[in-house]
């Protein structure tokens, strides 16, 4: 008799899921070749400010992103950091950004701004364009700071016209989109300012990393002194402009993202056609919606796999319950942000106060896949098996539990 794994029986899938990132021994050899060898040697007389892999990632990076200029920083949360800080807003305004979201978005604007976390459109989960529209009225707002979320960019185009048309900088924080494009661009195009993170559960993986993107030079130049100590580009060592950090990303790590680079879109369009596989699958096991795809995206970055979860289609039981079945199954899912950043301890306290209702519920209704299951055939369809076996045996697991 089948049974889920909670009650005693076999689970779906028994392998873990792969190792990520996934560097080959070739790749490896290739590194330490780059490191310590021929014209990748580092300190070699010659050798680019900031690192030959350094260089070559951002003139990659700048190449697929479409932009004039590309900064490789430490890491994901300090290319967001040095984004404020480099745009030098006006005091005595507020920040916009989504209320559903991850807090390192905000977090260097929450020490000097207001914000204003608006709601989020409820098909893409991503920042509201026709708050956005309200909020600008307002006339007190300094920075728009809009999150790609899942990998795909939302209402992006609507939020650069109203934004430029305000002259308000507007901020894209890509860290789940890496190489996703719409006909008009690829994200971190649209904004006054793309911000990457490079971590290591990134789809584009540094193990620690960061990435800006712009097409304006003197901000660029602004940048490159932040994250460089000070020093303007191209100049001597000791010769400094200004106080500032040193928030470069180092060699090692430029060069475990070029190892990624080459295969990053082919990858993307395989997780997308296998994303598709599942939701086709969907259609006929309710209790699970996976957000729709935006109208002319020409590329999905599926950094996650985000469904919604109605307890109707599982015999009444829980998202809890839910996530707990499939993991039992072998097919990792978990809730998602559990909160609202608005009820983070230290942006709450500068936070306007703001009604987000769609947001409350993706916190609450949210079933996230995780996106390793799309990156081959046989797990993509272990994942289907586990949701059609929790729809035939959901109600097993009731027991008096929701």
């Amino acid at each position: 008799m089948e049974k889920l794994k909670l009650k005693g029986g076999t689970p779906v899938r028994d392998e873990p899921l792969p190792r990520w990132p996934a560097v080959t021994a070739e790749q490896a050899a290739l590194l330490v070749e780059r490191l310590t060898g021929g014209p990748w040697a580092l300190g070699q007389l010659g050798c680019p400010p900031g690192g030959v892999q350094k260089t070559e990632l951002e003139r990659e990076l700048a190449a697929l992103v479409g932009t004039k200029h590309a900064l490789a920083v430490s890491s994901g949360t300090t290319a967001l950091d040095l984004a404020i800080e480099a745009l030098e807003l006006p005091a005595g305004g507020v920040v916009v950004a989504s209320s559903y979201g991850h807090p390192a978005t905000i977090q260097r604007a929450a020490a000097s701004h207001e914000l204003l976390l608006l709601d989020i459109d409820p098909q893409f989960h991503c920042l509201d364009p026709a708050q956005v529209a309200r909020a600008l009225e307002r006339g007190d707002v300094r920075c728009v700071l809009t999150t790609h979320f899942a990998g795909q960019p939302g209402g992006i185009e609507e939020l650069r016209a109203m934004c430029r048309a305000a002259g308000v900088p507007l901020v894209e924080d890509a860290s789940h989109a890496h190489g996703a494009a719409l006909a008009s661009g690829a994200v971190g195009s649209f904004g006054t300012l793309g911000a990457f993170s490079l971590h290591a559960t990134k789809n584009l993986p540094a193990a620690e990393g960061g990435v800006l993107t712009t097409d304006d030079t003197a901000l660029y130049e602004r940048l490159w002194e932040l994250h460089d100590l000070g020093r303007k580009k191209g100049v001597t060592p000791y010769e400094f402009s200004r106080l500032a950090g040193n928030h470069r990303m180092s060699e090692l790590h430029a060069g475990l993202a070029l190892l990624g680079l080459p295969s990053l879109l082919k990858r993307a369009d395989a997780r997308r056609r296998r994303v598709g596989r599942l939701r086709q699958a969907l259609l006929e096991l309710p209790g699970l919606e996976l957000l729709p795809e935006m109208p002319g995206l020409q590329r999905h970055a599926y950094h996650i796999v985000a469904a919604r979860h109605d307890p109707s289609g599982f015999a009444g039981l829980s998202r809890q319950r839910v996530i707990l079945a499939l993991c039992a199954e072998g097919i990792p899912v978990n809730g998602g942000w559990p909160r609202l950043i608005s009820a983070v301890p230290g942006a709450r306290e500068r936070c306007r106060p703001h009604d987000t209702p769609v947001a409350t519920r993706a916190v609450a209704q949210s079933i996230w896949f995780d996106a390793r299951l799309f990156d081959d055939d046989r797990a993509t369809e272990q994942t289907i098996a586990a949701v059609g076996k929790l729809h035939r045996l959901a109600d097993t697991l009731r027991g008096g539990r929701a």
